[in-house]
Order: C-alpha cells, then sequence, then structure tokens
C-alpha cells in the first residue's frame, strides 16, 4: 500500500516538523504524560506524494479526501508511548463541552484509521 519512495518522503518531510505530541483540542490542546510521543501533520494541499496516498486512502474507505483528515506522522522511541483512548465521541459523553465543540465545529466521529509504518523494529515492538 506503500512504495519505499513514499515512506522516505513522509519521514524526511515530517522530520523538521516533529513536537512532542499534545492532546486536547485547539484551544485547549496541552502536552501530557498521557501521550509521550512526537508527531507533525503533513497536508496534502502542498504535497503530491501526501495527496496520493489520500486519494489511495479515498478508495480503500470509499470515502472522499475531503471527509478525512490530514496526515499525521508520529514518532515514538524507545519508553514513548500513548494512552489507552477513544478517537470517538462516546454514547455517554456526547453532551460534554468538548464533544459539543467539535460537533459544533463540523467534526463527526471517526469512522476509520489507516495505519502506514514508516520503519520496523528487530525485537520487542
Amino acid at each position: 500500500l506503500i512504495t519505499k519512495g513514499e515512506v522516505a518522503h513522509l519521514r524526511a518531510s515530517s522530520l523538521s516538523r516533529l513536537n512532542r505530541s499534545e492532546v486536547g483540542l485547539s484551544a485547549e490542546k496541552k502536552v501530557s504524560e498521557s501521550r509521550t510521543c512526537e508527531s507533525a501533520w503533513l497536508f496534502g494541499e502542498h504535497d503530491e506524494i501526501v495527496n496520493s496516498l489520500k486519494t489511495r486512502c479515498e478508495k480503500i474507505v470509499q470515502l472522499p479526501k475531503t471527509h478525512m483528515e490530514d496526515i499525521e506522522v508520529i514518532r515514538y522511541r524507545n519508553g514513548q508511548h500513548f494512552d489507552l483512548h477513544y478517537d470517538a465521541f462516546q454514547q455517554h459523553d456526547a453532551a460534554s463541552s468538548q464533544s459539543q465543540v467539535l460537533l459544533h465545529g463540523g467534526f463527526k466521529n471517526r469512522i476509520a484509521t489507516i495505519l502506514y509504518y514508516l520503519s520496523d523494529v528487530d525485537a520487542n515492538g
């Protein structure tokens, strides 16, 4: 699903953009010990290869790119993690202020996530 050249491009494009990952929404985003990795966002409108990957995802999930998030590259170093969490609104939480901000901002629940692994590990991965 992803070529070695595309992997190299994503790694190179994200390297200078990697920052400590945050949790939360826009103004409420913050660094948290629940997510200790680094991440960078890559945008399809500025990058032909990213756009091509999103087109491929569009065909897999059969939804238009306009319904997708941009590509997030995440780097985990030894010992880093992202705690168990939900990427969807829970029914019991639909009335929460965070859910209401997302819903009124036009956000919807994620129905699919596609992962591309950009590296491999020798052991204990």
